[in-house]
């Protein structure tokens, strides 16, 4: 059985009163656990993390929920001292009996420390949050794992003209590839924000694709977001990918995500207008989803407009996506952007985004997101 305990606020107190305070902390906390822990239990005592102690016990039936409130209780009504400043740590701890011990104790301790009613816990796998903790935790290990062994991997998916029916640009998506599959990155995108790691998936995509299209003279999009415009680490590597590789740019399209640009439109500007200097094209990805603000589109110098694919699988049964669709059109068309359908899935859509004169067409029923280009 595995008590993990995590000293609550810790990045706090290291930001405002120091490292010094923060490391003093710990030892106390450490020496404290130690003190009150039942020492008839045989504890075993682990330095875990950064603010974290484990205390292993045999499972004998033995109180759980007693120990737990004795040292939440115990850290509550005692303060530590350092050079005459009073310090009121308090803790959370996560239980666990199932295997792995570590892996499962932090699984109901992030549990707690999301909650504002508990401080302790026993792990349940039958509880529902729980199995989505877990299924979160399984893909944060597999997308380090991707980042790690370079498996991150971009696929294309091709965009064709509606009037020539030739294939003129490509759009750059990435996959994770685990267990000889090549996954969507759409369901690791949260978790990849959340653990800092999505400035490695730009990277890895970005360097993949400007290589792939060096001196290729094809058109290709790559997807930008908030994080990406406001990570100077990001914006630093799109600098020497553009020193490197002058002639590509040309032929390069950034496609923002329509409501990362509404929430950030200066920083958005700035953006467009360095990269409109270097001969790059901007499109607003997902055009239509959720709340679209004409207002901002027309201050800000767009190429393309990319309708969202949640009207345009509809708007060959649904009316009313057919008529947002078509004012989204005639909107573009007045302030000289070009339209793209996304999703187009079969031949009935594709025949009613031509008949909308759309401009542009992407989605499975004229190719699927491949490894290799068409041509190829």
């Amino acid at each position: 059985l595995l008590f993990l305990v995590n000293i609550d606020r810790f990045k706090y107190f290291n930001d405002i009163y120091g490292v010094e305070v923060g490391d003093f902390i710990l030892t106390q906390t450490a020496k404290t656990l130690q003190e009150i822990f039942p020492k008839n239990l045989n504890p075993i005592f682990y330095r875990i993390g950064a603010d974290d102690f484990g205390i292993l016990v045999e499972n004998k039936n033995i109180k759980i929920q007693i120990i737990a409130n004795n040292i939440i209780e115990y850290f509550d009504k005692h303060s530590y001292s350092y050079k005459n400043i009073d310090i009121n740590v308090s803790v959370s701890i996560g239980i666990s009996d199932k295997h792995p011990l570590i892996e499962t104790a932090d699984i109901i301790l992030k549990v707690i420390k999301k909650s504002n009613k508990i401080r302790f816990g026993l792990y349940d796998e039958n509880i529902g949050y729980i199995k989505n903790i877990k299924e979160n935790m399984k893909k944060t290990k597999i997308l380090k794992s991707a980042i790690e062994n370079n498996n991150i991997i971009p696929f294309y998916q091709p965009i064709t003209d509606n009037k020539t029916g030739k294939i003129v640009k490509y759009e750059v998506l990435a996959r994770v590839y685990d267990n000889e599959k090549y996954l969507s990155i759409y369901p690791f995108l949260n978790i990849a924000k959340e653990n800092k790691l999505y400035k490695y998936i730009t990277k890895a995509i970005y360097l993949q694709a400007f290589e792939k299209f060096e001196d290729r003279n094809i058109h290709f999009s790559l997807n930008i977001s908030i994080e990406d415009l406001t990570n100077e680490e990001t914006m630093k590597l799109i600098e020497s990918l553009f020193d490197k590789y002058p002639k590509t740019l040309k032929y390069l399209t950034f496609e923002i995500l329509e409501d990362d640009a509404i929430k950030n439109y200066d920083i958005l500007k700035d953006f467009i207008k360095w990269v409109k200097s270097k001969d790059v094209t901007i499109a607003i990805d997902d055009f239509g989803s959720g709340y679209s603000n004409f207002a901002h589109i027309l201050n800000l110098d767009i190429d393309f407009l990319k309708i969202d694919g949640s009207l345009i699988k509809y708007i060959d049964k649904d009316k009313k996506m057919r008529m947002i669709v078509e004012t989204i059109e005639e909107f573009a068309k007045k302030v000289g952007m070009k339209t793209i359908a996304e999703f187009v899935s079969s031949k009935e859509i594709l025949e009613e985004v031509k008949n909308l004169n759309i401009d542009y067409t992407q989605g499975f029923y004229l190719g699927e997101p491949k490894k290799d280009l068409v041509d190829e």
